[in-house]
């Protein structure tokens, strides 16, 4: 909220795009923030990159889609873009011209990335960027992309950054080596294990709730097999589930 940035490192399974994905509604009904949640798996080109960063940050400003297409197009008539709302959502998808010239590329990078500053003074709110499994940034165009990015991020005081990956050690080559552009750039967290004692009474409501009865060893043995690792723990109840629900109980 205070315009910072926080690298967030998780392996795979410890539920990692959950907690971003629950940190950011919080963020938008409590503090009324705009907020971006941005996959980089599902960026194949550094060209679907810029698509998929615009379309989400066009979505965090709110208010109706016609205003911010049009506000939008003011600035990125450059690009090409083709706008379009998706039918389940409803939010703003963009498509942006292919570039023909390395120059093109350059015009297609500074249009997006001018866009969070400009958005948070049109709008007159703060917003938060998450970026989830942010390492995959490096398939696409290298050191090169990530300093284009540092160098523009460090100048946006109303934007918030959140760079999550699933790779801990590629994240921390990003910011531990002082040759790296995002060496020392934000607060790195990370992501472990629930201890059985913080995760205990959410499963143990679920199944009262339910009526089903819990042995004293119940939940132990599921954290035992389980090792701790969120996904299983939640994986293994659901699988337990209609056992308990057969027979009232669980031993």
């Amino acid at each position: 909220l205070a315009g910072g940035r926080v690298f967030l490192l998780a392996f795979r399974r410890f539920g990692k795009s959950s907690l971003i994905q629950e940190t950011l509604r919080r963020m938008r009904t409590e503090e009324r923030v705009g907020t971006a949640y941005i996959d980089l798996y599902r960026a194949s080109s550094e060209r679907q990159f810029w698509e998929i960063f615009v379309s989400a940050v066009l979505a965090a400003g709110g208010g109706p889609v016609a205003q911010l297409v049009e506000w939008a197009s003011k600035w990125i008539h450059v690009l090409n873009p083709r706008f379009s709302a998706d039918s389940r959502t409803g939010e703003i998808a963009v498509t942006l011209g292919t570039p023909r010239t390395p120059a093109d590329l350059d015009e297609i990078r500074a249009r997006a990335l001018e866009l969070p500053a400009r958005l948070t003074k049109a709008r007159k709110t703060k917003l938060v960027i998450a970026f989830d499994e942010f390492q995959e940034i490096r398939a696409l165009d290298g050191t090169r992309l990530e300093k284009t990015l540092r160098a523009a991020f460090q100048g946006h005081r109303q934007v918030g950054y959140l760079f999550a990956g699933s790779k801990p050690h590629l994240l921390r080559q990003m910011t531990d080596d002082p040759e790296a552009a995002f060496y020392r750039f934000g607060r790195i967290l990370e992501l472990g294990v629930i201890a059985e004692p913080a995760f205990r009474p959410y499963l143990e409501a679920r199944f009262r709730r339910a009526k089903i009865a819990l042995a004293p060893e119940s939940i132990p043995a599921v954290f035992r097999v389980s090792a701790g690792v969120p996904y299983y723990v939640m994986w293994l109840c659901h699988a337990l589930w209609p056992i308990g629900l057969r027979k009232s109980a669980l031993e």
